[in-house]
């Protein structure tokens, strides 16, 4: 085995080292370094052995390796984020290792014995084939960003929220008004109890679809209270508050 057929089994066995140690190390610092090298070298450097046959000096190797990396990383990314999987910390792992995996084989089986032929795809003109390998891969990484800016995300990897609101009433002394806006990915049911020194002024059940809201204006009777605490409560979590907004009454009501 020669010095090139070394150079790759070295790398690809520091893929399967750096996958190793980002998905069962638990040293953070061990991971973030098996991580860089997955992101920013291995993949590149085992693409360009393939594209690009021609000796070429360690730092220009170097840099197209860190360019070709990080193509790679957006492509892998873009595509990972529409799968199944998602685009995880352990996904893009696993794809950056079978990327430079793949390389490296392709890479060992197209090198060429001293003194025949090159046929093939390591027959190709060098700058011809990066011509062709950048092109693949800038026109995939733009139709991704396209992909992601025109398509909203799933369902399963968003969150809905709701606001809950309450504010004095302009020029109405002891008048307040609140509100409840829903941004759930679903119909939601709520229960709204707003309370003072331990009294329970007012209290709601409500049913919002996604992107409904709803107030009501309120008053507040008898001494004045110091704050007005209102509570929403989720239908599923009846007991624990969902949100919550407090009134400081005097002070809002002397503006």
């Amino acid at each position: 085995m020669g010095p090139i057929r070394v150079s790759y089994a070295l790398t690809a066995i520091l893929a399967v080292a750096a996958l190793a140690v980002v998905l069962e190390s638990h040293s953070q610092v061990a991971r973030i370094v098996s991580g860089l090298l997955l992101a920013l070298l291995l993949p590149g450097y085992a693409v360009s052995c393939v594209v690009l046959r021609r000796e070429r000096e360690p730092s220009e190797r170097a840099t197209l390796a860190i360019g070709l990396s990080l193509s790679i990383a957006a492509v892998a990314g873009v595509v990972l984020d529409r799968t199944p999987w998602g685009l995880t910390e352990r996904s893009w792992a696993i794809a950056l290792a079978g990327v430079t995996l793949a390389a490296s084989a392709a890479a060992a089986a197209t090198t060429a014995s001293p003194g025949t032929r090159r046929e093939g795809w390591a027959g190709l003109r060098p700058g011809l084939v990066a011509c062709l390998t950048a092109a693949v891969l800038v026109g995939a990484a733009a139709a991704g960003a396209v992909a992601l800016a025109r398509k909203p995300a799933g369902a399963s990897r968003a969150d809905g929220y709701t606001v809950l609101w309450i504010s004095p009433t302009t020029g109405r002394p002891r008048r307040f008004e609140v509100g409840v806006a829903s941004q759930e990915l679903a119909a939601a049911r709520y229960r709204l109890v707003g309370t003072a020194r331990g009294r329970v002024l007012f209290a709601r059940r409500l049913a919002l679809a996604p992107g409904e809201d709803w107030s009501m204006n309120g008053i507040v009777r008898g001494a004045l209270p110091a704050r007005l605490i209102v509570r929403l409560y989720l239908s599923s979590r009846a007991t624990v508050p969902y949100r919550r907004v407090t009134l400081t009454l005097k002070r809002a009501l002397a503006s």
